[in-house]
């Protein structure tokens, strides 16, 4: 499992709300593993949003989680914000994938009173899909740093 890191202009963008940036990820993250592998399924139902906050150290953070499933794969899409600062990350994470391989994608950023603002993407792939995910992130994001190969 390697966790890679970026955090260049591509990564840097300013919407209007998070529904923008999750959607955004969301979508690149569905098309990417359908291309790596062709049974995943390319949309899912979204189930309930589960609510709620945790601790992170002395920061509370408030999240909210729901999952887009077929058949039992798919999509965990969780938002996390952290009240103190106005800072968080949508998380994707992939359900169902084959034996041995995992990923979950994370898009961090900070909210400003009238946007929201991208900071930086990490991956963490592992598995036989790891050279064709970090591939095609990419060839959309640009050149990756490898943080913690293990």
């Amino acid at each position: 499992m390697a966790l890679y890191r970026y955090a260049g202009a591509t990564a840097n963008v300013t919407v209007e709300a998070v529904e923008e940036l999750e959607q955004q990820l969301v979508q690149f993250c569905r098309e990417v593993l359908v291309r790596v592998d062709s049974s995943f399924p390319s949309h899912g139902e979204r189930g309930a949003i589960e609510k709620g906050q945790v601790s992170e150290y002395t920061q509370q953070v408030l999240f909210t989680r729901c999952q887009e499933l077929r058949d039992g794969r798919g999509l965990e899409i969780m938002r996390l914000l952290r009240a103190e600062d106005a800072s968080g990350a949508v998380r994707v994470k992939a359900v169902g994938l084959a034996e041995g391989n995992s990923f979950e994608a994370s898009w961090s950023f900070v909210v400003d009173p009238d946007r929201v603002e991208g900071d930086h993407l990490e991956l963490v792939v592992a598995g036989e899909i790891e050279e064709k995910i970090v591939g095609a992130f990419s060839l959309r994001f640009g050149s990756w740093n490898v943080k913690d190969p293990s």
